[in-house]
C-alpha cells in the first residue's frame, strides 16, 4: 500500500484551496449572483436561559390595538418551513392547538396588561404542561422569532472552521444544551410537539414578547428530537443553503463548501503528518 508524501500532499491541498479561492471572487463578482446579504436583525444571546433577542428588527405585523394578538397561523407556516421543506427525511408537520391557543392567547393579555414587566418563562405554560419558546424585541414577528430559534443549529452542527462536523446529538442533546444555547431549536423541531399556537404583545414600551406553546411539549432529558435521519437530512440542507461561515446560495455557497472542504482536507492532512 502506497504512502502520499506529507509535502506532496500540502502541495495538492494548497494547489486546490487557491482553486477554491479564485472560485469564490468569480462568485462574488457574478452579476446574477443569488447571494442574499443577512437580513436586518443580528442576535445575540443574554442571561436568562430560554430567551433571544436581536438588536434590531424593523418589519412589522399587523396589530389589533388590544396590546397583543394572536400569530399562531402565520408562525405555523414558519414551524413547518423548517420542519419539512427540502428534507429527504422530515418530522410531522404542526398544526394549530386549541388547548395552547387559549393559554397563550390568556398570558400575552397578562403581560400585555403589565407592559411586559416580567420577561420570563410562565407558570401557565408549566401548569398546563406545555412546551415554551420565547423571543423578545422592540417589534416582535413570527419570520425573527422562529429564524432565531431554528438558528441555534449553527451551535450543533459546526466546529475548528467547520471541519468536524458533530455528530448526531441524540438523545445525549440536554448535555449540549448545558453549555449552548440550543433548546429553542431542539423544541421547534422536536419529534412529536405536532400542536402549537403563538401569539405576541404589541404595546410593551422595550422589548415586545412572543410566545409559541407546544402540546405535547419537547426537550425531554434522555430523549432524542429527532432520529438521525432527519439530522442527516438538516445537516445537508444546511449545507446546500451554504456553510453558516460564509452564509449564502447558489454558486457563491457552492464555491464557499468546495474552498471550505479543501481547507478541512488541508487541516486534515497537517494533522495526520
Amino acid at each position: 500500500m502506497g504512502f502520499i508524501r506529507p509535502d506532496a500532499a500540502i502541495l495538492v491541498a494548497l494547489v486546490g484551496i487557491a482553486a477554491a479561492a479564485r472560485l469564490l471572487r468569480v462568485a462574488a463578482t457574478h452579476t446574477k449572483s443569488p447571494f442574499r446579504a443577512p437580513p436586518a436583525y443580528e442576535l445575540t444571546k443574554y442571561g436568562i436561559e430560554g430567551r433571544t433577542r436581536p438588536r434590531l428588527d424593523t418589519s412589522r405585523q399587523s396589530d389589533t390595538g388590544q396590546g397583543y394578538e394572536d400569530v399562531s397561523d402565520a408562525c405555523i407556516k414558519l414551524h413547518n418551513k423548517y420542519r419539512t421543506e427540502r428534507l429527504a427525511v422530515s418530522v410531522p408537520p404542526m398544526q394549530l392547538d386549541t388547548v395552547a391557543q387559549k393559554i397563550v392567547l390568556e398570558i400575552v393579555k397578562k403581560r400585555s396588561s403589565t407592559q411586559c414587566a416580567n420577561q420570563g418563562h410562565t407558570t401557565e405554560a408549566a401548569q398546563a404542561e406545555l412546551g415554551e419558546n420565547i423571543f423578545l424585541t422592540n417589534t416582535v414577528t413570527c419570520e425573527a422569532g422562529v429564524k432565531g430559534w431554528f438558528d441555534e443549529i449553527n451551535q450543533l452542527t459546526t466546529e475548528l472552521l467547520h471541519c468536524l462536523r458533530r455528530s448526531y446529538p441524540g438523545a445525549n442533546w440536554h448535555e449540549i444544551a448545558s453549555k449552548k444555547m440550543i433548546g429553542h431549536f431542539t423544541q421547534v423541531m422536536w419529534e412529536t410537539s405536532t400542536g402549537v399556537a403563538c401569539a405576541r404583545t404589541t404595546n410593551c414600551p422595550n422589548w415586545n414578547q412572543l410566545f409559541c406553546l407546544y402540546r405535547p411539549p419537547g426537550n425531554y432529558r434522555g430523549v432524542a428530537p429527532f432520529s438521525e435521519a432527519v439530522w442527516n437530512s438538516l445537516v445537508r440542507r444546511q449545507e446546500i443553503d451554504g456553510s453558516p461561515l460564509v452564509p449564502g446560495a447558489g454558486l457563491y455557497a457552492r464555491a464557499s463548501l468546495t474552498a471550505l472542504t479543501l481547507t478541512c482536507s488541508f487541516v486534515l492532512l497537517v494533522t495526520m503528518a
